[in-house]
């Protein structure tokens, strides 16, 4: 591979030296900064004069060459910058000074008004907890797209994550103070519902957009065969999973990576779960992927970063002006408590007498003591599959014919898997499992972005949320389904399951209840250290930090046509390690096919025990919504 760089070094040269008759090369200002050094004095080189016949714009096998070349270098320097650097937020500085990423960037794009820090809400805050004694953040948003033909180069890359930071104030975030009450009684109840020194968003200063953006990307991975391809992606996910390490307060709070084969490509993402959510996700790969197409269109203009930037604001305009809204402040705003919110807390609290099975029941004393020992030494381990769309035309017609949602049947089949694998084989037990839905918050808002549906005004932003109940089943209710023995009771069974999810669903749209969950968790937060008990409840034997027994994310269908011929897949997970669900399913709709990834702790479950529950899954959904 260095050979190859040599190769690149050499090529480039002699190009630039045929260009060099028609231009001699500008005076460098030692004294400037790299990016100054290029934005300055390179558009002599860029860009001939009317009376200049001998310019580089007039040699078409030359401008090619150029920059084929230019990218080839590009993806190099990405590669290997990192050997004696590292890439961590906190050494930018250092990086930026000695001007790795900095040689392209012809022309800078000006960086927006600094928009007005504030403090994070609950949810952001919990969403930013790290894990104990480390920067790893405890509940990191993972995602992937992978491409079946579309290359992407670092170049384009740079130049769309510059104009995509312009846009979205979150996405260029630094994320200040401890988070910390002034005193703490008895491990976890607060003095006040105040923090001595709260999170803050803050703006990144003393960079610009590029700068950001060379922080954002990743070195590249590539890879010399599909099957390794598939391998790669799939480690880096889950390691990302696992050590989601950002110095917050440097920022940024996400970053990306391209992995690539010759077939196919991925970008894949690991974000600061407070800064964003799944549909923000799909709004930043669509950005990315409709900067890399005008980066095609202009990459002869003196910025084209500024470009894709003008064809992003008039196709996808957004209110970016400022930070959008914690979601406390959106959705709860100033009301107090009411007899409506203390309804829905009594509510939660009689569901916990229910005493729901939150860890396997043949899993042996002495297994959850060790394990509730080190927490520190579980791993979220990932499954992924993806429905092809002529099968999964077959399940949504089997859906509306027992008006249910697609959303709906997964649950059930989720509960019914779960059924299969947490209990010994022969058993036939009644069982109460805790369900969580994840839940698109942007349309329960407040004020007049509310009024257009969604309180971020279109902004990256985290707006998601959840809703639980407490569902009740047999014991190895999915095998009997898909057994011949079930018949139509087992069949029957999975459609009740699935009608409870609609009902469900139902109730909590048409309710207050997004407002009074909120509300609840809001003063939760502010009442006793949540993220303590948490932490206390990771070493539980009894619960190992399982909330939930399972739960879906259905993020629906990727909304960008334009952009979705390009997205062979969209997996996302989060990451259960310390606390969570037992079994996790988040899954997705893109270019008419389902993506799957299913989530796991391992050692509380075990990769064996994952793939049996997926099986389960699979199986349940086959019987249930093609065979039955």
């Amino acid at each position: 591979m260095l050979g190859s760089e040599c190769l690149y070094t050499k090529t480039l040269l002699i190009v630039l030296a045929l260009a060099r008759f028609s231009h001699p090369f500008p005076e460098i200002n030692p004294s400037l900064r790299p990016s100054q050094k290029f934005s300055d004095q390179s558009p002599k080189l860029n860009k001939g004069s009317a009376g200049d016949a001998h310019s580089i714009d007039d040699h078409p096998l030359l401008q090619r060459i150029s920059s084929v070349l230019h990218d080839s270098l590009h993806n190099v320097m990405y590669r290997y910058a990192d050997h004696d650097d590292g890439f961590e937020s906190r050494d930018l500085p250092r990086r930026i000074k000695r001007g790795l990423f900095q040689s392209d960037f012809s022309t800078t794009l000006q960086k927006p008004p600094q928009f007005e820090g504030r403090v994070l809400g609950s949810f952001e805050k919990m969403l930013a907890k790290q894990r104990k004694g480390s920067e790893v953040l405890s509940t990191p948003h993972v995602w992937v797209a992978i491409f079946d033909e579309r290359k992407i180069s670092m170049r384009a890359l740079n130049a769309s994550v510059a104009a995509l930071l312009s846009r979205h104030p979150m996405l260029r975030a630094s994320i200040q103070g401890t988070g910390l009450p002034e005193k703490v009684v008895l491990n976890t109840i607060r003095n006040s519902k105040d923090d001595f020194d709260p999170l803050r968003f803050e703006e990144i200063k003393d960079l610009s957009l590029e700068e950001i953006a060379a922080c954002v990307l990743r070195p590249t991975k590539s890879c010399g065969s599909l099957m390794s391809f598939e391998k790669v992606w799939r480690e880096e996910f889950e390691m990302e999973l696992e050590d989601a390490r950002f110095d917050r307060k440097v920022g940024p709070n996400w970053r990306a990576r391209l992995i690539e084969c010759r077939e196919r490509s991925a970008l894949l993402f690991t974000m600061n779960h407070a800064i964003e959510d799944q549909k923000s996700a799909n709004s930043i790969l669509n950005e990315i992927l409709v900067g890399v197409e005008e980066f095609e269109r202009a990459k002869f203009s003196p910025n084209p970063s500024l470009q894709i930037l003008k064809r992003l604001d008039f196709e996808f305009p957004v209110k970016n002006d400022r930070l959008p809204p914690s979601m406390e402040t959106a959705i709860v705003g100033d009301a107090p408590f009411t007899l409506s919110t203390m309804s829905y807390l009594a509510r939660k609290a009689v569901s916990g007498l229910l005493k729901p099975l939150l860890v396997h029941d043949h899993l042996s004393s002495d297994e959850r003591a060790n394990i509730a020992e080190r927490p520190e030494a579980r791993q979220t381990i990932c499954e992924f599959r993806v429905l092809e769309e002529s099968v999964l035309n077959k399940m949504l017609k089997t859906c509306k014919e027992n008006k249910v949602s697609l959303t709906s049947a997964l649950c059930s089949a989720t509960i019914m898997a779960c059924s299969d694998v947490s209990h010994s084989p022969d058993s036939k037990r009644w069982n109460n499992y805790k369900f969580l839905l994840a839940v698109d918050l942007r349309k329960f808002g407040q004020g007049n972005d509310a009024a257009e549906g969604d309180w971020t005004g279109g902004s990256v932003a985290c707006a998601g949320g959840a809703m639980d109940w407490v569902e009740g089943i047999s014991a190895n209710a999915g095998k009997e389904l898909r057994s011949d023995a079930g018949g139509e009771k087992a069949t029957r069974e999975f459609w009740r399951v699935a009608h409870r999810c609609k009902r469900e669903i139902a109730n909590y749209v048409k309710s207050e209840v997004p407002k009074q969950a909120v509300s609840v968790f809001d003063f939760g937060m502010k009442s006793i250290e949540i993220g303590e008990v948490c932490e206390l409840e990771a070493r539980r034997e009894e619960t190992l930090g399982r909330a939930y027994t399972c739960g879906v994310s259905n993020m629906g269908k990727y909304p960008y046509s334009g952009t979705e011929k390009y997205v062979g897949a969209i997996h996302y997970a989060t990451s259960h390690s310390p606390w969570g669900s037992l079994y996790q399913l988040s899954c997705g709709t893109v270019g008419g096919k389902l993506s799957l990834t299913f989530q796991f702790v391992e050692p509380i479950v075990s990769r064996e025990m994952g793939r049996e529950f997926v099986e389960s899954f699979m199986g349940c959904l086959e019987k249930a919504l093609l065979v039955g």
